[in-house]
């Protein structure tokens, strides 16, 4: 007579136990790491993207108000009788530089690298870096003259001014240009 005897199954050894359920929760906590690792790189990534877009319109605010403030200054010395008066025609370099009142101060106290009084085919007076140059403007900006001068002729009537990129010397600058003309209502002929 054959005899099988029914035994339980065997149940896993303690130690198989132990490695499966350290297994389990390095599973887990390594899920978990790389989770908060993406949650981490996700919020480094947008905070990165709105602080660059905060710079930007920074950035543009700040060159804007920079323009505006270039054109109401040049106004000051384009609507001006006096300068119309010396700087019409023949510039008078004596009322211009040595008086001081289109001088050195400009590139000094106010940070303009180039002054230039331009009638339609030449420079009739010009500064460099507060000193006085016998260079043209279209020497030092690598923009044609003729369609800033007319856009400035056009904006004088209203008595306004124009600004633009330009290089200069080779540089990336603002360029403001206004036509000089006297302080009174004038008419295109007189707009020089």
């Amino acid at each position: 007579m054959a005899r099988t005897a029914n035994l339980p199954p065997a149940s896993p050894t303690p130690r198989f136990q132990v490695r499966r359920l350290i297994a389990g929760f390095s599973a887990v906590f390594g899920l978990a790491c790389l989770v908060i690792l993406g949650a981490l790189f996700n919020i480094a990534t947008t905070l990165d993207q709105q602080e660059r877009q905060r710079s930007a319109f920074q950035a543009n605010q700040a060159l804007e108000q920079r323009l505006l403030a270039s054109r109401q200054f040049l106004s000051s010395y384009a609507v001006w009788d006096a300068a119309f008066e010396h700087l019409a025609g023949k510039a008078d370099w004596k009322w211009a530089y040595e008086e001081k009142n289109v001088g050195e101060s400009l590139y000094s106290a106010s940070g303009y690298e180039g002054v230039f009084v331009v009638e339609d085919t030449h420079t009739t007076y010009a500064l460099f870096k507060g000193q006085p140059s016998q260079t043209g403007a279209n020497t030092y900006i690598d923009a044609p003259l003729q369609p800033i001068i007319d856009q400035a002729r056009a904006a004088a009537i209203p008595r306004e001014q124009i600004t633009r990129f330009v290089l200069f010397n080779g540089w990336p600058a603002v360029l403001t240009a206004a036509a000089v003309r006297p302080d009174r209502d004038v008419t295109d002929n007189e707009v020089r």
